[in-house]
């Protein structure tokens, strides 16, 4: 049986809505809106009119009998028991529901500015304990779980104690957004301390403060391979107080770090054919009669030879100057052909 809206006598008619009693299984008629009495003893089924049919239409439900009851669309939409009240409401698609209305109840006095909790009872709230106050912020919270939190620019976030990761390997990251000049600053007050840079192609961590504090305190320095392996570098326990400015570049293939003994290090070819306590070169444009060997072997206290380099291979004695202690100056009376002499200083 449909119930009709303008037919039994039990429903009546306004200009805005219309007002049925219903006392067992029916089919509202398509078209209605406004309010349903539900008034049986026993439980019964209320269909409602088809969706398509009844876009925009709602329709109260108030259930006085003693029977529950069931508003189906051919799936329940409501169950309403003894003196519940509920809405269904039709989209032209479907029909949704806002069941169980009516009064919310609290056990007991709650606090100002206290956010409300369900209590688990019907339609019952209860104080959590957590404030808001006039100035939005927010107080007495214990864990916090969610999927995200975003911070509104221009604001931020104190923290006063740790923070954990208890993820899986792979899991714990923090992450910055991509193409900044400064994409992560850490800092305190003015004062910053290290700059992650993501602007593409010069991604790199800047240090804005003087790193030796760091080292001092760890004693080490480890860097890790790209993939496995870690170096190491670790001053004497007794190492002293001093800096190394390194060289602006990298240098030549083959040069070698050198200091000027005030910690100012450059990058200088390294002698060809020197040991420990030995060099040896060739000397002799057709030019020039004086030329300075440089041996690096930072003294004066050597033992200079000079040879002929082709048969009979003899030696012979041009003047010789000790220069420097890593130099030695050798002056011939006629200046000698391309290569003609060998030199050898030994230290």
């Amino acid at each position: 049986m449909s119930v009709a809206v303008n037919t039994k006598p039990n429903i009546f008619y306004s200009s805005k809505e219309y007002l049925a009693t219903v006392t067992g299984t029916e089919t509202l008629a398509d078209g209605f809106y406004g309010t349903v009495i539900l008034n049986s003893a026993t439980p019964f089924t209320l269909t409602l009119g088809t969706a398509a049919n009844n876009n925009e239409r709602r329709v109260k439900f108030i259930n006085i009998g003693a029977g529950t009851v069931i508003i189906s669309d051919g799936g329940t939409v409501l169950t309403l028991a003894q003196n519940k009240t509920g809405v269904a409401t039709c989209n032209g698609s479907d029909w949704y529901s806002s069941a169980e209305t009516g009064d919310v109840t609290s056990s007991a006095v709650i606090t100002e500015h206290s956010i409300v909790r369900g209590d688990g009872g019907a339609k019952g709230v209860q104080d959590s304990g957590i404030i808001v106050d006039d100035s939005d912020n927010v107080s007495n919270m214990g864990t916090l779980g969610c999927n995200e939190i975003t911070i509104a620019d221009g604001h931020g976030m104190n923290l006063q104690e740790d923070i954990s990761f208890t993820g899986a390997t792979g899991e714990n990251l923090i992450k910055v957004p991509d193409n900044l000049a400064e994409a992560l600053i850490i800092a305190e007050g003015a004062n910053k301390y290290m700059r992650i840079v993501t602007t593409n192609g010069a991604e790199c961590v800047e240090m804005l403060v003087n790193l030796l504090t760091a080292l001092i305190n760890t004693g080490t320095v480890n860097l890790a391979g790209a993939t496995s392996g870690t170096i190491t570098i670790q001053p004497k326990a007794d190492a002293g107080t001093f800096t190394l400015t390194l060289p602006d570049s990298d240098g030549g293939a083959n040069q070698v770090l050198q200091t000027d003994g005030g910690g100012n290090l450059s990058w200088v070819d390294q002698p060809v054919g020197a040991t420990a306590d030995k060099y040896s070169t060739s000397i002799g444009d057709g030019v020039n009669t004086a030329y300075t060997v440089t041996h690096s072997l930072s003294t004066r206290d050597v033992i200079v030879e000079v040879h002929e380099i082709a048969s009979p291979y003899a030696r012979v004695y041009p003047q010789i100057e000790h220069t420097t202690t890593d130099t030695v100056t050798i002056t011939f009376a006629d200046a000698p052909t391309s290569n003609q002499y060998r030199v050898t200083v030994m230290g």
